[in-house]
């Protein structure tokens, strides 16, 4: 891959980096922090998926689920653990992992937790935005980080439709979801009015 033009940058992506964003800032204070989000029964539907996917790989490999606590990474799969936000507790839920209901009280944590301590420094993003207007949305973003958009390669934008059955969801957290899926979009650069289903 050509990167030439981005020599003097330096990309991570890493769930683990929003527990770590004072820290990153103090270090590195020119830094842009990209915090993507997308509609929260779609993301928790998502998330579910990915823990099931990796629960299924760790059961029949136990290298993996190894590997992924000799490098930190609780997010999914057997080992799992949830992020734990200092003076927000950690998740205690009637819910079982593998209910979305657990995923979307999870995604509720954590987007509240990102909307209610991180600055202007930070940079929320909305996928369905981007799904919407990819070419405006991009733009939006390259200008946000100083990025000059006419360098960056050909992108693809997969749309991943879901379909979640709302009788699945508790509607207490369905409405604390809705409060700040739109809080989000309020502080994104390119949360421009959609309609979406609750």
């Amino acid at each position: 891959t050509n990167v030439g033009f981005m020599a003097n940058r330096y990309l991570s992506k890493n769930n683990n980096n929003i527990l770590r964003l004072p820290s990153i800032l103090t270090a590195f204070p020119r830094a842009k922090v990209i915090i993507p989000f997308r509609h929260p029964l779609t993301h928790s539907g998502s998330l579910l998926n990915q823990h099931s996917r990796f629960c299924e790989q760790q059961e029949k490999d136990k290298f993996i689920e190894d590997y992924m606590a000799w490098l930190g990474h609780h997010e999914f799969g057997r080992t799992h653990k949830p992020f734990y936000f200092g003076s927000v507790p950690m998740i205690e839920s009637d819910f079982p992992t593998e209910s979305l209901n657990y995923w979307l009280k999870n995604w509720n944590d954590t987007y509240d937790f990102l909307l209610n301590t991180v600055g202007d420094e930070s940079i929320f993003f909305c996928y369905e935005s981007l799904c919407a207007d990819p070419t405006n949305s991009l733009r939006q973003l390259c200008d946000a980080i100083n990025v000059d958009i006419a360098k960056l390669p050909g992108v693809s934008i997969n749309i991943n439709e879901q379909t979640i059955d709302s009788r699945m969801i508790d509607q207490t957290l369905a409405r604390q979801s809705r409060i700040i899926y739109d809080g989000l979009r309020e502080r994104s650069i390119n949360g421009f009015n959609i309609e979406l289903d609750f």
